[in-house]
């Protein structure tokens, strides 16, 4: 590898901007990566969760090994397959004829979206690590190992089956009938296991093509919404993409760059067509796009050696194409470094601890406990017996308040709850149905409570209840 010791360099570089981005970042961007968690936690002693739909199953899968050891080793993977990323980045940057590898690596490094996501235990995490190696090895000629990497995809992420479908297209095109259908092994493996073990048909989110399904929790986009995404600096970061439009002019000089890129943008026109139509109960998240991260380094960094390129001279005009070269891979380190923000843990994590410690001084930790925030699955004790726990669909809210019993317990919480129409006013209300055993303040505002089901008069009483 040309430059080699300059791609190791970049990459232990970023390996240390990405730990130090890891140690004043202990909270999560959302909520779904406790819950990607949990899932790849317990499915240890409930297998059935390893088919969640929620969960995704090569995300859990993925995270399975390390996730019982807690949430710093599942962080520790993803760190992991990050920085190994990094590397394929600059294998497949050789692959697709740059000279100066090293750049594609520093633009990946670069961009908020990678150093921001890349410890934590997020479904974007496999499909980083798999697109890459998928593309690496198709590049390489290895056709065959690059189908599983490919058919993994959408076990990861739903949307990235474009991207599947596309290179069984491409490689039925070339008449590699066995490869194309080496593409169908890892989906159709994950229907039957799931239909002979536990009767569920994993294909069933595929199928739902109603528009305006997520219109209640996540709204539609506009045609737009991504590309504004894209370049927003918490996400590709402005100078990147400039550098990656650049680059342009570098990539349309082989057909092999031309389909490398139009096979991972395809996942952009898929994202913005589902959001555009509210389509999947898609979130809209710029995040989603975040494993096309390596491509754009790639583009970005042959943006920058056109540049140079053309400034080889060093004189007169071509001074200035080296110029602006550098200067913009200064100020893509500038943007990067002016865009990591600290995260602090969600407080409701210390909110959700609060009750778990009342119900262990309250003897309450042998009840049913319903809840709707993912938090509660992380602070409370893993042997307490969740009622979500039985359910295997992947919605924390499955259990609904009419179909509980007499003893179970309701922690209720200001943003999921809320969100159900499950309102505090109304349980305080409801006295004959629900008493409050503890409510957390911020200020006067009620932000976790807990509530059990009475049913009728009585009344639960406890020596050691504190009055909330």
């Amino acid at each position: 590898m040309k430059d080699g010791w300059a791609v190791v360099l970049v990459i232990f570089a970023g390996m240390a901007w990405r730990a130090y981005a890891w140690t004043i970042q202990p909270g999560v961007t959302l909520d779904d990566e406790i819950g990607h968690f949990i899932i790849a936690r317990d499915a240890w002693k409930f297998p059935q969760f390893i088919f969640s739909h929620w969960g995704r199953t090569a995300c859990t899968l993925f995270f399975m090994p390390l996730a019982p050891l807690g949430l710093v080793w599942a962080r520790f993977l993803a760190f992991a397959a990050a920085s190994l990323t990094s590397l394929l980045t600059a294998r497949i940057a050789l692959g697709l004829g740059m000279r100066r590898a090293w750049l594609a690596v520093l633009m990946l490094e670069c961009q908020p979206w990678f150093f921001n996501h890349s410890h934590e235990v997020i479904t974007q995490i496999p499909v980083l690590l798999f697109l890459a190696l998928a593309i690496h090895l198709a590049l390489k000629g290895y056709d065959e190992w690059a189908s599983i990497c490919f058919g993994i995809l959408p076990l990861a992420r739903h949307e990235y089956a474009v991207i599947s479908a596309l290179w069984f297209c491409h490689e039925m095109i070339r008449n590699k009938k066995f490869a194309a259908g080496i593409t169908c092994v890892p989906i159709a493996t994950t229907c039957i296991a799931a239909w002979m073990l536990y009767g569920v048909f994993t294909l069933a989110p595929f199928l739902n093509l109603e528009a305006g399904v997520g219109d209640r929790w996540y709204g539609r986009g506009t045609w737009t919404h991504f590309l504004v995404m894209v370049v927003d600096r918490n996400h590709a970061g402005y100078m990147v993409i400039l550098l990656a439009c650049v680059g342009v002019a570098e990539i349309a000089k082989t057909l092999s760059r031309i389909s490398v890129m139009a096979l991972v943008g395809s996942v952009f026109v898929v994202n913005t067509v589902i959001y555009r139509w509210g389509l999947f109960q898609s979130g809209g998240y710029g995040i989603f796009l975040m494993p096309i991260a390596p491509f754009i380094a790639i583009a970005a960094g042959m943006g920058v050696e056109w540049l140079w390129n053309r400034g080889k001279e060093g004189v007169g005009w071509d001074s200035i194409y080296r110029f602006a070269g550098s200067l913009g891979l200064w100020l893509s380190v500038f943007v990067a470094w002016i865009s990591l923000k600290p995260r602090p843990l969600d407080p409701v994590a210390e909110e959700m601890r609060q009750i778990g410690i009342f119900m262990e001084q309250c003897g309450l930790r042998d009840k049913r406990v319903i809840c709707r925030n993912p938090w509660a699955h992380y602070v409370l004790p893993m042997d307490t017996p969740h009622a979500n726990r039985i359910w295997f669909k992947g919605l924390w809210w499955a259990i609904p308040l009419s179909e509980t019993r007499q003893g179970d317990l309701f922690l209720w919480d200001e943003k999921y709850a809320e969100m159900l129409d499950e309102s505090y006013d109304e349980l305080i209300q409801s006295e004959e149905e629900w008493q409050l055993l503890r409510v957390v303040l911020e200020g006067k505002t009620p932000k976790v409570a807990l509530f059990l089901r009475v049913g009728g008069p009585m009344r639960f009483q406890h020596p050691s209840l504190c009055e909330p």
